[in-house]
């Protein structure tokens, strides 16, 4: 700044504005701001660019107060510019339209006149201005300011500032198509959450606003496919609903509390034939003198190691009892591998499989245990070393429950709610229905039927509904693949039926229901089924199980309810014999059993139960002979000839003796018949025992 005379001006400069927001976007206060001249009258300031600001026309208001005491006033329009600019770049060409008496400068003027000369003067360049259709510049373009619109041209400024910051932002950011490493950094404080990765679901990323339903919410959302996903229950998870048995192939990953769980359903690895929920595969290629030279040892390859090292916490070492004294001891308990099958469906169910394979020289072994311990004082709190630990036992928890749904005849679901034993139930067995309307305690027990074509029970002192009886004409085959026959229209016998049985649907008690179907030749054969009269001489059964020739086919009366012994058990545990159906108000046919145990031959064969003691099995107790050769124990049997009133095979039960006596009850039944329907038993290995065949007397 200099005064008229050339000499270097001082002074202050008042600059004042009102509020905008510049072309990029930043918001500008209103305010002001005073600047004193510098040495030579330098000025230096810095401003926030107004030009192609918003509201349009924005300015700023400059005054002059110099030293030799003059005032004037002008307004400044700032460019956008990386650089500092020069006073003539600033100073408006024309006077805001807000102010009074707007004034030009010559520049202005200029730029009008030669505007006005497009309209026919021919300029000395040929071709100085741009064509709106397309052109090309012989030198840069300076634009106004910052585009503030979508179709503005953008210019350098502009184009710094976006990608500046863009570049910002994508250094937080990870490529979908990266070209090398790349690095994640996590700021301070901040997490990294996901809900989906690499196919796995985080269940807490699909709580709702009910909360406590994460797991289940992930495998029902549509991220979890019909092929199955896997989910994970990560250390920051809260909820503790289970997993909700749905999608074949899902997965669940619970590391909560520190631990992994993992929860499989139906899985099916393309490698493994079997449903392996997790399968290790450790495929050793490398020879032995390779290993060696490597690792200076001997090859040894383990498929799994586990390991588990109890440094703390351990109590063993108290006397587990001292008479008048209450003594909280208790034994901790440590295992590297803990293994516990549950089963609930018929099949054979096997803990432990091992099968070993050796086709090479060395030694081949299903198995090597090693044992080291050392041990204290022998006390009863300190048992030493024991080989194993095996202990078996029958599992005396009883199924017990109110019924809840289904519970009229004929359901094929019923939904029972628990009272004992909740979650001991098992597919294949009987659920009875023990409400006091549904039992007949009433009668008497007395002998069994001669001849029948099941196992019989003869009462005296009841009154059973009757059944109606058939007999299959042809067996019932199994289909494809499927032991259960499923719908079947069978033919009943019309001719050579036992006796007392019906030879015509006719005589059904109703045209549909359900019936017990049981085979002649193996009474254990047994089930109960929809059945539905065809005609005259078919049923259409709905059958689980294939059945022979001959088969009964039993209706109504009794049909369905259970023959409970309440003798001889232990605890809640009672034997239930299904009942096929009853010929008459006095007796029954019922499911005979057969079952042996260890050395002893356990035979239900009718009622007649045939028992050997032996060992410690059967709580040590020995059998006599029946001939006065061994003294009889309590609760042993035999069966003999009965000469007299029996007449035919005698089975006596000792209910309480001693070395000095005994106290027998006598049971008979047809020996001859025993013979007949090869219901005996001669099995002479050991201490078992030998029903006889009617013809002489053995031991039993």
């Amino acid at each position: 700044m200099y005064h008229a005379d050339g000499t270097a001006a001082a002074g202050t400069v008042l600059i004042s504005w009102q509020s905008f927001t510049t072309a990029s976007g930043q918001s500008i206060p209103q305010g002001s701001t005073s600047v004193a001249l510098g040495a030579g009258g330098a000025l230096r300031v810095s401003l926030a660019a107004n030009s192609g600001a918003t509201p349009m026309g924005t300015y700023y208001t400059v005054v002059y107060h110099l030293d030799d005491g003059s005032t004037s006033r002008e307004y400044w329009t700032v460019p956008v510019s990386t650089t500092a600019v020069g006073l003539s770049a600033v100073r408006a060409s024309v006077l805001p339209s807000s102010v009074a008496m707007q004034t030009v400068t010559k520049q202005y003027v200029d730029q009008a006149i030669a505007k006005a000369a497009l309209s026919g003067v021919v300029p000395d360049d040929a071709s100085p201005y741009v064509e709106k259709t397309g052109d090309t510049m012989t030198g840069p373009l300076v634009l106004p300011g910052d585009p503030t619109s979508g179709l503005q041209a953008a210019d350098k400024n502009y184009v710094d500032t976006g990608t500046a910051a863009l570049t910002t932002g994508l250094a937080q950011k990870v490529s979908l198509l990266p070209t090398g490493t790349q690095t994640v950094t996590q700021p301070v404080g901040t997490q990294l959450q996901t809900s989906i990765l690499n196919g796995q679901l985080y269940a807490k990323e699909y709580v709702s606003s009910a909360l406590n339903d994460g797991i289940k919410n992930a495998f029902a959302s549509s991220d979890c496919t019909v092929a199955g996903c896997t989910v994970v229950a990560d250390p920051t998870y809260v909820g503790s609903d289970p997993f909700p048995y749905g999608t074949s192939g899902t997965h669940l990953v619970d590391q909560r509390g520190g631990s992994v769980l993992d929860t499989f359903f139906n899985p099916q690895n393309p490698h493994v034939s079997n449903a392996t929920g997790r399968a290790l595969i450790g495929n050793e290629t490398q020879s032995g003198p390779a290993r060696y030279a490597a690792h200076g040892a001997s090859m040894n390859a383990v498929g799994l190691m586990v390991t588990e090292n109890a440094f703390a916490g351990g109590n063993n070492l108290y006397p587990a009892y001292i008479p008048g004294i209450t003594l909280p001891y208790f034994k901790s308990n440590y295992a590297a591998t803990s293994t516990t099958g549950n089963n609930w469906t018929p099949g054979q169910h096997v803990l432990d499989v091992h099968t070993q394979n050796c086709y090479a020289v060395g030694d081949c072994l299903i198995g090597s245990q090693f044992l080291a311990t050392s041990g204290g004082l022998r006390d009863d709190s300190d048992e030493g070393a024991h080989p194993y630990d095996i202990q078996m036992f029958e599992d005396s928890r009883v199924f017990t429950g109110t019924c809840v749904t289904g519970c009229s005849s004929g359901s094929t679901v019923v939904n029972v709610t628990a009272t004992n034993g909740a979650g001991t139930q098992g597919e294949g067995r009987f659920l009875i229905d023990k409400a006091a309307s549904k039992m007949i305690t009433a009668g008497a027990l007395t002998g069994s039927i001669s001849g029948g074509p099941l196992p019989s029970a003869q009462f005296s002192g009841t009154s059973f509904p009757v059944s109606t009886f058939f007999a299959l004409a042809g067996g019932v085959l199994p289909q494809s693949g499927n032991m259960a026959p499923g719908t079947v229209n069978a033919a009943i016998m019309t001719s050579g039926a036992p006796a007392g049985f019906a030879t015509n649907t006719a005589l059904a008690p109703a045209g549909s229901g359900v019936a017990c179907v049981a085979d002649q030749t193996d009474g254990t054969n047994f089930e109960t089924g929809a059945y539905t009269v065809v005609d005259g001489t078919h049923l259409q059964l709905v059958l689980n199980k294939p059945h022979l020739a001959g088969a009964v086919v039993a209706m109504g009366g009794l049909c369905g309810y259970g023959l409970e012994e309440i003798v001889d058990t232990v605890g809640g545990l009672r034997q239930v014999f299904p009942v096929v159906g009853s010929p008459n108000g006095t007796s029954l046919y019922y499911v005979g059993l057969s079952s042996q145990i260890d050395w002893c031959d356990w035979v239900h064969w009718g009622l007649l139960q045939f028992v050997c003691c032996a060992g410690e099995f059967a709580t040590q107790r020995q059998c006599g002979d029946g001939n006065g050769e061994r003294s009889a124990a309590a609760g042993c049997e035999w069966a003999a000839v009965d000469c007299g009133w029996c007449d035919g095979l005698e089975l006596q039960r000792y209910v309480y003796g001693d070395e000095h006596g005994f106290k027998p009850v006598h049971i008979c039944t047809d020996g001859c018949k025993q013979q007949h329907e090869r219901r005996y038993r001669e099995l002479c290995h050991r201490r078992l025992c030998v029903v006889s065949d009617g013809r002489s007397t053995e031991r039993l």
